[in-house]
C-alpha cells in the first residue's frame, strides 16, 4: 500500500480537511454539539440515548479545550477522523480489492467535497464512518476467509466496529441487518473466489438473536421519538440529495463496477454492493415515515468509491483507459471542492458575519430576531448555559413567527436576521405578511451573499425603528 503513489496524494489531499477549518459558521447541529457535550460535562449524563459515542468524544474535547471552544477546536477532532478515514480506505480495503483499487478508493474520498463538509463539521458522522469502513472490511474478511478461529475474531471485530458507529451516529445500526443479509445470501451466490462455508454454531445463531433484539430495543425508541417529531415523509427528498451528494458520476461509476463485479463474480464487489444496496434500501423505507437525510448514508462512501474503482485492476483495458476513468472521477470531485472553499462558503450561511454586524451596530434596548436563534445565542453570548433555549435572541420559525408581533407594538428597535430560504418553512400567509412587513417597515442594513447553488445561503440584516 506504501508504494503506492495515488495512496500518498490521497493522504497529501486529505490534509486539506483542516484548511479554513474555522472559517466558517457554526450552525445549528453544531450548537447542539456544544450545548449537549457542556450538559454530559456538567450532569454526568448526555441528552439521552441517542449518539452516545459521539458526545463522550465532544465532551472530553470541552472539557480540554474549555466551555467555549472556537470553531476550529470544535471542528478538529472530526477532521482528524476524517484524515484518518481516508488513510483506512487504502489499509482497510487493501486486502479484499487490492492495493491499487484500495488507494484510489482513499483518493476518490478525499477529493469529496460531502466528505470535505462532514469532516469540517462539529458532529459525528466521520466516526461513525470510520467505524463502518473498519467493520466492513473484517466482515468481509470474515465472509471470504471464514477458517476456523480467525472467522470467530473477525466477525467479533466487525460486530464490534458496527456497534461503535452505531453509537456514533444511530442510523449506522442499519448496516448490521445489511450485512446478516448478505451473510445469509452468501451460500446461494456463486462468486470467484468461492468462499469456504461458513463455520456457523448454534451458539453464534442464538448470540446474534439475542444482539438483534438488544439493538432493536436500544433504536426503537430513538426510531419512535424521531417519528414523533419528523413526521415529515421524505423519500423523493433523499433520493435527489443523495444523488447530489454521492454525485451523479460516482453513482454512475459504482453501479458500472456492481455490474462488472456481478458479470464476473467478484465476491469483495457483488458483497460491497449488496450492503450498499440493503442500507441504502432500509432507510429509504424508513424515509416514507419519517425525514430521512442523505447524510444517514455517508457511511457508505467509502464503499461505493471501492465500486467505482473496478476498471483500475481489468487487465483488458489500457493504461490510458485506467487513468481516463479515474480522472473522469476525480476532475470534478476537485473543481467542486474547490468550489467548497471559495464561492459556496464551506456551504454554511455567513450567520457569524451576520450577528457581528448586529452586535457592532445595536444600541442597549434592540430587540433581535432570526431564524436561526441557536446559533444567534452562541455568537451573542457563547457562556450562555442552554444554547438549545436561546435568550439574548428571539427565535423565528413556523412555530414562533407571531412574536414579532408582539414586539412591533413595541417602541424598540427591532433587528432581523435571515434566511430567506428558511421562510419557505412557514405558513405561506404568514410567509407573505412577513415579507411585506420586512419591504414595507424594515430597511436592510447589511447582506452577506454567496453564489446561489442548490440552497440559499444568503444571510440578509434588516432594522425596524
Amino acid at each position: 500500500m506504501f508504494r503506492e503513489p495515488l495512496f500518498w496524494l490521497a493522504l497529501l489531499l486529505a490534509l486539506g480537511r483542516f484548511w479554513r477549518l474555522g472559517d466558517w459558521s457554526l450552525w445549528e447541529d453544531e450548537v447542539f454539539t456544544l450545548s449537549d457535550a457542556r450538559t454530559m460535562l456538567e450532569n454526568g449524563a448526555g441528552p439521552g440515548p441517542k449518539n452516545p459515542l459521539g458526545y463522550l468524544l465532544f465532551a472530553a474535547l470541552v472539557h480540554g479545550l474549555g466551555p467555549v471552544p472556537g470553531e476550529f477546536g470544535l471542528r478538529f477532532v472530526p477532521a482528524l477522523l476524517g484524515v484518518l478515514g481516508i488513510a483506512a480506505c487504502g489499509l482497510c480495503l487493501r486486502p479484499a480489492i487490492g492495493a491499487r483499487r484500495a488507494a484510489a478508493t482513499a483518493l476518490i474520498v478525499a477529493a469529496s467535497s460531502w466528505h470535505v463538509y462532514w469532516s469540517q463539521n462539529a458532529r459525528f458522522y466521520t466516526l461513525a464512518q470510520d467505524f463502518a469502513l473498519i467493520g466492513g472490511a473484517f466482515a468481509l474478511r470474515a465472509l471470504l476467509r471464514p477458517n476456523g478461529e480467525r472467522f470467530r475474531m473477525s466477525a467479533l471485530c466487525a460486530l464490534a466496529a458496527l456497534l461503535l458507529a452505531s453509537l456514533a451516529q444511530p442510523a449506522s445500526a442499519l448496516l448490521l441487518p445489511a450485512w446478516l443479509a448478505v451473510a445469509v445470501l452468501l451460500p446461494m451466490l456463486t462468486l470467484r473466489p468461492t468462499p469456504p462455508r461458513l463455520p456457523v454454531t448454534r451458539a453464534m445463531v442464538i448470540a446474534a438473536g439475542l444482539l438483534g433484539l438488544a439493538i432493536a430495543a436500544w433504536v426503537g425508541p430513538i426510531w419512535l421519538d424521531y417519528y414523533r417529531t419528523k413526521h415529515d415523509p421524505t423519500a423523493l427528498h433523499l433520493l435527489k440529495t443523495s444523488g447530489w451528494y454521492f454525485t451523479p458520476a460516482l453513482l454512475l461509476a459504482a453501479s458500472f463496477g456492481a455490474w462488472r463485479g456481478w458479470r464476473a463474480r467478484s465476491a469483495p464487489d457483488v458483497l460491497l454492493a449488496l450492503v450498499c444496496l440493503f442500507t441504502a434500501g432500509l432507510l429509504f423505507a424508513n424515509a416514507f415515515f419519517l425525514r430521512a437525510a442523505a447524510q444517514y448514508l455517508f457511511v457508505l462512501l467509502p464503499f461505493v468509491a471501492a465500486l467505482a474503482t473496478w476498471p483500475l485492476t481489468e487487465p483488458r483495458l489500457s493504461k490510458t483507459w485506467k487513468w481516463s476513468w479515474l480522472a473522469a472521477l476525480l476532475i470534478p470531485a476537485l473543481v467542486d471542492q474547490g468550489l467548497y472553499f471559495s464561492k459556496r462558503n464551506g456551504d454554511r450561511p455567513p450567520w457569524k458575519e451576520a450577528f457581528a454586524e448586529v452586535f457592532e451596530r445595536k444600541g442597549p434596548g434592540d430587540v433581535v430576531f432570526t431564524n436561526n436563534a441557536n446559533v444567534g445565542e452562541y455568537y451573542f453570548a457563547p457562556h450562555s448555559p442552554n444554547l438549545r433555549h436561546p435568550t439574548h435572541v428571539h427565535n423565528l420559525d413556523r412555530y414562533s413567527y407571531s412574536a414579532e408581533q408582539h414586539w412591533a407594538r413595541q417602541p424598540r428597535r427591532a433587528w432581523f436576521v435571515i434566511n430567506h430560504e428558511r421562510l419557505n418553512e412557514w405558513p405561506t400567509k404568514a410567509r407573505l405578511d412577513f415579507e411585506a412587513m420586512l419591504a414595507s417597515n424594515a430597511r436592510l442594513m447589511a447582506s452577506f451573499e454567496l453564489d446561489h447553488g442548490v440552497r440559499n445561503l444568503d444571510v440578509l440584516v434588516y432594522l425596524r425603528e
